[in-house]
Protein backbone atom coordinates (compact mmCIF):
# COMPACT_ATOMS: atom_id res chain seq x y z
CA UNK A 1 0.00 0.00 0.00
CA UNK A 2 1.31 3.44 -0.97
CA UNK A 3 1.95 5.87 1.86
CA UNK A 4 3.60 8.62 -0.23
CA UNK A 5 1.42 11.43 -1.54
CA UNK A 6 1.80 12.49 -5.18
CA UNK A 7 3.54 15.62 -3.91
CA UNK A 8 6.17 13.57 -2.06
CA UNK A 9 6.59 11.30 -5.06
CA UNK A 10 7.07 14.19 -7.50
CA UNK A 11 9.41 16.25 -5.34
CA UNK A 12 11.56 13.14 -4.89
CA UNK A 13 12.06 13.06 -8.68
CA UNK A 14 14.81 15.64 -9.09
CA UNK A 15 15.31 17.75 -12.18
CA UNK A 16 11.99 17.07 -13.88
CA UNK A 17 12.47 19.77 -16.51
CA UNK A 18 10.60 19.57 -19.78
CA UNK A 19 11.92 16.85 -22.06
CA UNK A 20 14.02 15.04 -19.44
CA UNK A 21 13.97 11.44 -18.25
CA UNK A 22 12.95 12.73 -14.82
CA UNK A 23 9.86 14.33 -16.34
CA UNK A 24 8.97 11.00 -17.99
CA UNK A 25 9.28 9.18 -14.65
CA UNK A 26 6.99 11.75 -13.07
CA UNK A 27 4.42 11.18 -15.84
CA UNK A 28 4.46 7.41 -15.22
CA UNK A 29 3.97 7.94 -11.49
CA UNK A 30 0.98 10.23 -12.08
CA UNK A 31 -0.57 7.89 -14.62
CA UNK A 32 -0.41 5.07 -12.08
CA UNK A 33 -2.08 7.32 -9.50
CA UNK A 34 -4.97 8.19 -11.82
CA UNK A 35 -5.52 4.88 -13.58
CA UNK A 36 -8.60 2.89 -12.60
CA UNK A 37 -11.52 0.94 -14.06
CA UNK A 38 -13.85 3.96 -14.15
CA UNK A 39 -11.13 6.46 -15.06
CA UNK A 40 -8.43 4.91 -17.25
CA UNK A 41 -5.30 7.02 -17.62
CA UNK A 42 -2.80 7.13 -20.44
CA UNK A 43 0.41 8.86 -21.38
CA UNK A 44 0.27 10.86 -24.61
CA UNK A 45 3.68 11.59 -26.19
CA UNK A 46 4.29 15.07 -27.61
CA UNK A 47 7.17 16.89 -29.31
CA UNK A 48 8.34 20.18 -27.83
CA UNK A 49 10.90 22.92 -28.43
CA UNK A 50 12.07 23.78 -24.90
CA UNK A 51 14.93 26.25 -25.53
CA UNK A 52 12.88 29.35 -24.81
CA UNK A 53 15.65 31.14 -22.91
CA UNK A 54 18.24 30.80 -25.66
CA UNK A 55 15.67 31.58 -28.36
CA UNK A 56 14.63 34.82 -26.69
CA UNK A 57 18.26 35.72 -26.03
CA UNK A 58 18.86 35.45 -29.78
CA UNK A 59 15.79 37.62 -30.41
CA UNK A 60 17.27 40.25 -28.08
CA UNK A 61 20.69 40.07 -29.74
CA UNK A 62 19.09 40.48 -33.17
CA UNK A 63 17.28 43.61 -31.99
CA UNK A 64 20.48 45.05 -30.48
CA UNK A 65 22.38 44.44 -33.73
CA UNK A 66 19.55 46.15 -35.62
CA UNK A 67 19.66 49.11 -33.24
CA UNK A 68 23.41 49.56 -33.69
CA UNK A 69 23.18 49.10 -37.46
CA UNK A 70 20.37 51.66 -37.74
CA UNK A 71 22.78 54.46 -36.79
CA UNK A 72 24.63 54.08 -40.09
CA UNK A 73 22.09 52.12 -42.17
CA UNK A 74 18.57 52.91 -40.90
CA UNK A 75 16.56 50.70 -43.27
CA UNK A 76 18.48 47.42 -42.72
CA UNK A 77 18.62 48.14 -38.98
CA UNK A 78 14.88 48.72 -38.85
CA UNK A 79 14.32 45.46 -40.74
CA UNK A 80 16.35 43.48 -38.18
CA UNK A 81 14.48 45.05 -35.25
CA UNK A 82 11.14 44.31 -36.94
CA UNK A 83 12.11 40.65 -37.45
CA UNK A 84 13.19 40.38 -33.79
CA UNK A 85 9.93 41.95 -32.63
CA UNK A 86 7.77 39.61 -34.72
CA UNK A 87 9.71 36.52 -33.61
CA UNK A 88 9.46 37.53 -29.94
CA UNK A 89 5.75 38.27 -30.22
CA UNK A 90 4.95 35.00 -31.99
CA UNK A 91 7.05 32.98 -29.54
CA UNK A 92 5.51 34.66 -26.49
CA UNK A 93 1.97 33.99 -27.66
CA UNK A 94 2.84 30.45 -28.72
CA UNK A 95 1.81 30.94 -32.34
CA UNK A 96 5.19 30.05 -33.82
CA UNK A 97 8.43 28.90 -32.17
CA UNK A 98 10.59 29.64 -35.20
CA UNK A 99 13.99 30.03 -33.51
CA UNK A 100 13.23 27.34 -30.92
CA UNK A 101 12.72 24.84 -33.74
CA UNK A 102 16.28 25.51 -34.91
CA UNK A 103 17.60 24.81 -31.41
CA UNK A 104 16.31 21.25 -31.15
CA UNK A 105 13.23 19.15 -30.47
CA UNK A 106 12.65 16.98 -27.41
CA UNK A 107 10.09 14.39 -26.38
CA UNK A 108 7.66 15.14 -23.58
CA UNK A 109 4.27 13.79 -22.58
CA UNK A 110 0.88 14.61 -21.11
CA UNK A 111 -1.09 12.38 -18.75
CA UNK A 112 -4.79 12.19 -19.58
CA UNK A 113 -7.63 10.53 -17.67
CA UNK A 114 -11.27 10.77 -18.74
CA UNK A 115 -14.44 9.95 -16.90
CA UNK A 116 -16.28 7.46 -19.08
CA UNK A 117 -19.60 9.21 -19.62
CA UNK A 118 -22.00 10.55 -22.25
CA UNK A 119 -22.82 13.70 -20.29
CA UNK A 120 -23.35 16.76 -22.49
CA UNK A 121 -20.48 18.85 -21.07
CA UNK A 122 -16.78 18.38 -20.43
CA UNK A 123 -14.97 19.86 -17.43
CA UNK A 124 -11.21 19.79 -17.90
CA UNK A 125 -9.07 19.84 -14.75
CA UNK A 126 -5.55 20.84 -15.80
CA UNK A 127 -2.26 21.08 -13.92
CA UNK A 128 1.40 20.96 -14.85
CA UNK A 129 3.82 18.54 -13.25
CA UNK A 130 7.27 19.49 -14.58
CA UNK A 131 9.68 21.84 -12.79
CA UNK A 132 10.93 25.21 -14.06
CA UNK A 133 14.60 25.92 -14.38
CA UNK A 134 15.71 27.98 -11.39
CA UNK A 135 17.53 30.90 -12.97
CA UNK A 136 18.64 33.46 -10.40
CA UNK A 137 19.37 36.04 -13.10
CA UNK A 138 15.90 35.75 -14.65
CA UNK A 139 14.30 35.82 -11.19
CA UNK A 140 16.12 39.11 -10.50
CA UNK A 141 15.01 40.51 -13.87
CA UNK A 142 11.42 39.51 -13.05
CA UNK A 143 11.55 41.27 -9.68
CA UNK A 144 12.90 44.44 -11.30
CA UNK A 145 10.79 44.47 -14.47
CA UNK A 146 7.76 42.41 -13.34
CA UNK A 147 7.41 40.94 -16.85
CA UNK A 148 10.72 40.59 -18.73
CA UNK A 149 9.03 39.37 -21.92
CA UNK A 150 6.71 42.37 -22.05
CA UNK A 151 9.75 44.56 -21.38
CA UNK A 152 11.47 42.94 -24.38
CA UNK A 153 8.51 43.60 -26.67
CA UNK A 154 8.13 47.21 -25.51
CA UNK A 155 11.88 47.79 -25.91
CA UNK A 156 11.75 46.48 -29.46
CA UNK A 157 8.73 48.65 -30.25
CA UNK A 158 10.63 51.74 -29.05
CA UNK A 159 13.66 50.71 -31.09
CA UNK A 160 11.50 50.19 -34.16
CA UNK A 161 10.00 53.66 -33.73
CA UNK A 162 13.48 55.19 -33.45
CA UNK A 163 14.65 53.29 -36.52
CA UNK A 164 11.59 54.51 -38.43
CA UNK A 165 12.47 58.10 -37.52
CA UNK A 166 16.00 57.55 -38.81
CA UNK A 167 14.65 56.09 -42.05
CA UNK A 168 12.54 59.25 -42.39
CA UNK A 169 15.70 61.36 -42.04
CA UNK A 170 15.19 62.44 -38.42
CA UNK A 171 18.55 61.81 -36.77
CA UNK A 172 18.62 63.97 -33.66
CA UNK A 173 20.27 63.68 -30.27
CA UNK A 174 16.87 63.00 -28.71
CA UNK A 175 16.35 59.99 -30.98
CA UNK A 176 19.79 58.67 -30.04
CA UNK A 177 19.09 59.03 -26.31
CA UNK A 178 15.69 57.35 -26.54
CA UNK A 179 17.16 54.54 -28.65
CA UNK A 180 20.00 54.00 -26.19
CA UNK A 181 17.78 53.05 -23.22
CA UNK A 182 15.94 50.00 -24.70
CA UNK A 183 19.17 48.88 -26.39
CA UNK A 184 20.93 48.72 -23.02
CA UNK A 185 17.93 46.97 -21.45
CA UNK A 186 18.01 44.24 -24.11
CA UNK A 187 21.77 43.84 -23.63
CA UNK A 188 21.23 43.36 -19.89
CA UNK A 189 18.38 40.88 -20.42
CA UNK A 190 20.39 38.67 -22.77
CA UNK A 191 22.64 36.99 -20.13
CA UNK A 192 19.59 36.47 -17.87
CA UNK A 193 17.86 34.57 -20.67
CA UNK A 194 20.96 32.53 -21.43
CA UNK A 195 21.23 31.70 -17.72
CA UNK A 196 17.90 29.88 -17.96
CA UNK A 197 19.51 27.27 -20.22
CA UNK A 198 22.43 26.86 -17.82
CA UNK A 199 20.25 26.40 -14.74
CA UNK A 200 18.84 23.20 -13.30
CA UNK A 201 15.42 22.48 -11.84
CA UNK A 202 14.57 22.37 -8.16
CA UNK A 203 11.98 20.13 -6.48
CA UNK A 204 9.20 22.73 -7.07
CA UNK A 205 6.91 21.57 -4.24
CA UNK A 206 4.29 24.24 -5.12
CA UNK A 207 3.99 22.83 -8.64
CA UNK A 208 3.99 19.24 -7.39
CA UNK A 209 1.17 20.14 -5.01
CA UNK A 210 -0.83 21.50 -7.96
CA UNK A 211 -0.64 18.10 -9.65
CA UNK A 212 -1.63 16.47 -6.35
CA UNK A 213 -4.65 18.78 -6.15
CA UNK A 214 -5.72 17.81 -9.67
CA UNK A 215 -5.42 14.10 -8.87
CA UNK A 216 -7.40 14.50 -5.65
CA UNK A 217 -10.03 16.64 -7.36
CA UNK A 218 -10.47 14.03 -10.09
CA UNK A 219 -11.25 11.40 -7.47
CA UNK A 220 -13.73 13.61 -5.65
CA UNK A 221 -15.59 14.78 -8.76
CA UNK A 222 -15.79 11.49 -10.64
CA UNK A 223 -19.47 10.62 -11.13
CA UNK A 224 -20.51 13.52 -8.91
CA UNK A 225 -21.50 16.08 -11.57
CA UNK A 226 -24.80 15.69 -13.37
CA UNK A 227 -23.99 17.48 -16.61
CA UNK A 228 -20.18 17.47 -17.01
CA UNK A 229 -17.83 14.56 -17.58
CA UNK A 230 -14.57 15.26 -15.76
CA UNK A 231 -11.38 15.01 -17.80
CA UNK A 232 -7.99 15.44 -16.17
CA UNK A 233 -4.90 16.48 -18.09
CA UNK A 234 -1.54 16.72 -16.31
CA UNK A 235 0.68 18.60 -18.70
CA UNK A 236 4.34 18.12 -19.38
CA UNK A 237 6.48 21.00 -20.64
CA UNK A 238 4.28 23.34 -18.63
CA UNK A 239 7.18 25.59 -17.67
CA UNK A 240 7.42 28.24 -18.92
CA UNK A 241 5.14 28.31 -21.97
CA UNK A 242 2.50 25.62 -21.32
CA UNK A 243 3.65 23.67 -24.37
CA UNK A 244 2.01 20.49 -23.10
CA UNK A 245 -1.41 22.13 -22.90
CA UNK A 246 -0.92 23.67 -26.33
CA UNK A 247 -0.22 20.22 -27.80
CA UNK A 248 -3.13 18.62 -25.93
CA UNK A 249 -5.61 21.23 -27.14
CA UNK A 250 -4.41 20.84 -30.70
CA UNK A 251 -4.82 17.08 -30.46
CA UNK A 252 -8.38 17.29 -29.11
CA UNK A 253 -9.64 20.41 -30.89
CA UNK A 254 -12.38 18.40 -32.62
CA UNK A 255 -13.72 17.11 -29.29
CA UNK A 256 -13.76 20.32 -27.25
CA UNK A 257 -16.73 22.49 -28.20
CA UNK A 258 -16.72 25.97 -26.72
CA UNK A 259 -20.39 25.74 -25.69
CA UNK A 260 -19.88 22.45 -23.85
CA UNK A 261 -16.38 22.79 -22.33
CA UNK A 262 -14.96 24.53 -19.27
CA UNK A 263 -11.38 24.47 -17.98
CA UNK A 264 -10.36 24.81 -14.34
CA UNK A 265 -6.58 25.01 -14.17
CA UNK A 266 -4.81 24.37 -10.89
CA UNK A 267 -2.01 26.81 -10.18
CA UNK A 268 0.85 26.67 -7.65
CA UNK A 269 -0.06 25.78 -4.08
CA UNK A 270 1.32 28.05 -1.38
CA UNK A 271 0.48 28.67 2.27
CA UNK A 272 -1.76 31.68 1.62
CA UNK A 273 -5.41 32.20 0.65
CA UNK A 274 -7.06 30.76 -2.44
CA UNK A 275 -7.07 33.20 -5.36
CA UNK A 276 -8.40 33.01 -8.89
CA UNK A 277 -7.12 34.59 -12.08
CA UNK A 278 -8.72 37.57 -13.77
CA UNK A 279 -6.20 37.75 -16.61
CA UNK A 280 -3.60 35.28 -17.86
CA UNK A 281 -1.00 35.06 -20.59
CA UNK A 282 2.38 36.30 -21.70
CA UNK A 283 2.89 39.84 -23.03
CA UNK A 284 -0.83 40.74 -23.30
CA UNK A 285 -2.80 38.75 -20.68
CA UNK A 286 -6.31 37.69 -21.70
CA UNK A 287 -9.37 38.05 -19.51
CA UNK A 288 -10.44 34.91 -17.64
CA UNK A 289 -13.98 33.69 -18.31
CA UNK A 290 -16.58 35.97 -16.73
CA UNK A 291 -18.85 33.26 -15.32
CA UNK A 292 -15.96 31.26 -13.89
CA UNK A 293 -14.46 34.30 -12.15
CA UNK A 294 -17.89 35.27 -10.81
CA UNK A 295 -18.49 31.78 -9.44
CA UNK A 296 -15.01 31.80 -7.89
CA UNK A 297 -15.81 35.03 -6.05
CA UNK A 298 -19.13 33.61 -4.87
CA UNK A 299 -17.50 30.45 -3.54
CA UNK A 300 -15.09 32.56 -1.49
CA UNK A 301 -17.80 34.94 -0.27
CA UNK A 302 -20.11 32.13 0.83
CA UNK A 303 -17.21 30.56 2.72
CA UNK A 304 -16.57 33.88 4.48
CA UNK A 305 -13.10 34.11 2.94
CA UNK A 306 -12.66 37.70 1.74
CA UNK A 307 -9.02 37.12 0.81
CA UNK A 308 -10.03 34.06 -1.19
CA UNK A 309 -12.26 36.22 -3.37
CA UNK A 310 -9.32 38.24 -4.65
CA UNK A 311 -8.11 37.83 -8.19
CA UNK A 312 -4.67 38.11 -9.75
CA UNK A 313 -2.98 38.54 -13.12
CA UNK A 314 -0.72 35.70 -14.32
CA UNK A 315 1.79 37.32 -16.68
CA UNK A 316 2.91 34.09 -18.26
CA UNK A 317 1.65 31.36 -20.54
CA UNK A 318 -0.48 29.04 -18.44
CA UNK A 319 -2.76 26.09 -19.08
CA UNK A 320 -5.79 28.36 -18.75
CA UNK A 321 -4.27 30.98 -21.05
CA UNK A 322 -3.72 28.30 -23.71
CA UNK A 323 -7.35 27.26 -23.37
CA UNK A 324 -8.53 30.87 -23.63
CA UNK A 325 -6.49 31.27 -26.82
CA UNK A 326 -8.65 28.43 -28.20
CA UNK A 327 -11.75 30.38 -27.08
CA UNK A 328 -12.56 27.92 -24.31
CA UNK A 329 -13.95 29.20 -20.97
CA UNK A 330 -11.12 28.93 -18.44
CA UNK A 331 -9.86 30.16 -15.09
CA UNK A 332 -6.96 29.29 -12.80
CA UNK A 333 -7.36 28.74 -9.06
CA UNK A 334 -4.28 28.71 -6.84
CA UNK A 335 -3.12 29.49 -3.33
CA UNK A 336 -0.70 32.33 -2.84
CA UNK A 337 1.94 32.51 -0.16
CA UNK A 338 5.64 32.73 0.40
CA UNK A 339 6.09 29.08 1.37
CA UNK A 340 5.02 25.92 -0.48
CA UNK A 341 1.68 24.55 0.64
CA UNK A 342 1.27 21.45 2.75
CA UNK A 343 -1.55 18.91 2.73
CA UNK A 344 -3.94 21.31 4.47
CA UNK A 345 -3.37 23.89 1.74
CA UNK A 346 -3.92 21.23 -0.92
CA UNK A 347 -7.19 20.29 0.76
CA UNK A 348 -8.32 23.95 0.90
CA UNK A 349 -7.65 24.38 -2.81
CA UNK A 350 -9.28 21.05 -3.63
CA UNK A 351 -12.38 22.03 -1.66
CA UNK A 352 -12.54 25.41 -3.40
CA UNK A 353 -12.18 23.91 -6.88
CA UNK A 354 -14.73 21.19 -6.08
CA UNK A 355 -17.29 23.77 -4.99
CA UNK A 356 -16.56 25.82 -8.11
CA UNK A 357 -17.14 22.77 -10.31
CA UNK A 358 -20.39 21.90 -8.53
CA UNK A 359 -21.74 25.42 -8.92
CA UNK A 360 -20.80 25.42 -12.58
CA UNK A 361 -22.64 22.14 -12.97
CA UNK A 362 -25.73 23.47 -11.20
CA UNK A 363 -25.90 26.83 -12.99
CA UNK A 364 -24.64 26.10 -16.49
CA UNK A 365 -25.16 22.36 -16.79
CA UNK A 366 -28.95 22.34 -17.23
CA UNK A 367 -28.68 24.65 -20.27
CA UNK A 368 -26.28 22.36 -22.15
CA UNK A 369 -27.89 20.69 -25.18
CA UNK A 370 -27.86 16.89 -25.10
CA UNK A 371 -25.33 15.13 -27.28
CA UNK A 372 -26.64 13.69 -30.52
Amino acid sequence: MRTETPTDELTAIEGRCAGTDAERRAAVALRDRLDGPERPAEIQPIRIHPRFGLANALHAVLAVVGSVLAVSAPAPGAALVLVALVLTFLDGFGYLHAVRRLLGTRASQNVESREQSDKPGVLVIAAGYDSPRESGALALATRLLRDPYLAMVLSMLVLLACCALRVAGIDSTAVTVVQFVPTVLLILLTPALVDVELSGAGPDPAGAAAATTAVRLAGELSGRLDHFAVWVVLTGANQPSAAGMRAWLRRHKGELERERTAVIAIGPVGDGPVHHSRREGAILPQRSHTDLTRLSREVAEDAGDEAGGQSYVARESTNAARAMARRLPAVTVATSGGAPGDDRDIERLTSFARELAERLDAEVGPSLPPRA
